[in-house]
């Protein structure tokens, strides 16, 4: 398909969950919070302002896409910036995670309100997981997997689900 994207960015900073080499975060870069989704990367009503006055010169885009420089699913106002959002235009919402939050209910809930929800689901176990995401000591991939479950059974709007082969780790038949 081939979209045009209103895109924002809900984090000012690098931060990431997986410090996974496709988000293009070094491991010097990233900053580890144990305690994650405390914080309000950019105010909500900022976020509004500014897609209020792209919308003023063009809707020339096909969906909102909700990003982060790390992880969306960071942002103490995911869901109330995807509800902002909606209320402004008939374009579909979309966010991007790397699905590490997924078993936090919180997250789960929050992601309903969007369109469209493309989690990363790159492993099979938490092995794989480690090969490939590196996620941070906290995080475990049968946590992960077992939100990703819930949520498919509550969330009513699009899900695509993106799975990153790499060469030797997660490309064989074992793992596909």
């Amino acid at each position: 398909m081939d979209w045009e994207s209103y895109r924002t960015d809900i984090e000012a900073i690098k931060l990431a969950v997986n410090e996974c080499e496709r988000l293009g975060v070094d491991k010097e870069e990233l900053l580890i919070i144990s305690i994650y989704r405390l914080y309000e990367f950019y105010k909500t009503e900022d976020i509004i302002a500014e897609f209020k006055q792209y919308l003023k010169d063009s809707d020339k885009f096909d969906i909102v896409t909700v990003v982060g420089e790390g992880e969306p699913t960071l942002a103490a106002n995911l869901g109330e910036l995807v509800v902002a959002l909606k209320a402004l235009t008939d374009k579909p919402v979309a966010v991007i995670t790397n699905g590490a939050l997924l078993s936090d209910p919180q997250v789960r809930e929050e992601l309903c309100h969007a369109d469209m929800v493309l989690p990363s689901l790159d492993a099979y176990n938490q092995e794989i997981s480690k090969k490939i995401d590196r996620p941070y000591g906290t995080i475990k991939f049968e946590e992960e997997f077992e939100g990703l479950k819930k949520f498919t059974h509550m969330y009513e709007g699009e899900l695509w689900l993106e799975i990153m082969l790499v060469d030797g780790i997660n490309d064989d038949e074992q793992s596909i």
